[in-house]
């Protein structure tokens, strides 16, 4: 466990680097995935693309995820306090995540602002399109005393710093649970290929008579991608999208499920001879 411990204290530097508005520490692997989506040039970040931001919005859910399962880990180990600071981090990501989805949904007029916000930390899970679970809902007493449980202290009275409590303590565990359980209801409630179905609407708009064949290829890359979605509920959502009815479109998709293979092979073939035929021609008109 020396190396989780090791990785744990870099963590816990981050966060309270946050908390304090220092900027020196080093960032996350996902803020350096994100920042890479554009090229900034005199510390600017520019305007990124729908596509850029489902990018985005992807790796955040995935991070977030891997730190709730690395809180799991860590609590079965009897790290209740380690396994709370990585809660702490999947919250910070599932912020980032929000923020991301709203700007793909609505759009940004100010980049500037966006971008501020987007490294400001600690994130507050709020959205005015997505309805999240409320953080109240995790007992109140428990919140109040999340510094006592964490951190060492300083009684006034006994004029003495205070340890904090031990991974064993039955309310730390109890904190531990509630707040794994509002991760794990956040993730629930983070919208799976919103940007996929974006992505359908919008070629439909600009191409109306769209083959159905082209739409089902792409719905069936999508569901390839992760985080995994149910085929029926994600076909059905796609189709009140477009203003279809969802059992045609179910069925169209069946369908394709069943020549698409041979559609691909016969594609494939196709793309080969038109390759072979424009290097012929290449050569001849070379010599």
């Amino acid at each position: 466990m020396s190396k989780i411990h090791d990785e744990l204290q870099v963590l816990q530097g981050i966060l309270e680097a946050r908390r304090s508005g220092r900027t020196t520490l080093p960032i996350t692997d996902t803020e350096n995935e994100v920042r890479a989506m554009g090229s900034a040039r005199g510390g600017e970040y520019p305007p990124v693309e729908r596509a850029g931001l489902g990018d985005g919005y992807k790796m955040c859910v995935r991070n977030a995820t891997r730190f709730l399962s690395g809180a799991r880990a860590l609590r079965d180990a009897g790290q209740c306090r380690n396994a709370h600071i990585m809660l702490t981090l999947a919250l910070e990501e599932l912020g980032s995540a929000i923020q991301l989805y709203e700007a793909g949904r609505s759009g940004v007029e100010d980049w500037d602002a966006w971008w501020r916000r987007y490294f400001t930390h600690p994130k507050k899970l709020e959205s005015k399109v997505l309805e999240l679970p409320r953080m109240e809902e995790i007992d109140a007493r428990l919140t109040l005393v999340r510094e006592e449980l964490l951190h060492v202290d300083f009684d006034t009275d006994s004029e003495s710093f205070v340890a904090p409590r031990e991974d064993d303590d039955l309310d730390l565990r109890e904190l531990l649970t509630r707040e794994a359980a509002y991760v794990e209801a956040v993730l629930r409630a983070m919208p799976t290929h919103a940007f996929e179905r974006w992505e359908i609407k919008d070629m439909v708009a600009q191409s109306p008579d769209i083959a159905p064949s082209v739409l089902y290829a792409r719905i069936e890359e999508f569901l390839d991608q992760e985080p995994p979605v149910s085929e029926r509920a994600l076909l059905f959502a796609i189709a009140r999208d477009l203003g279809r009815s969802p059992d045609d479109f179910t069925a169209g998709f069946e369908r394709w499920k069943k020549l698409g293979p041979k559609a691909r092979l016969y594609m494939g073939l196709l793309q080969r001879v038109q390759d072979r035929m424009k290097k012929e021609g290449g050569t001849e008109g070379t010599d």
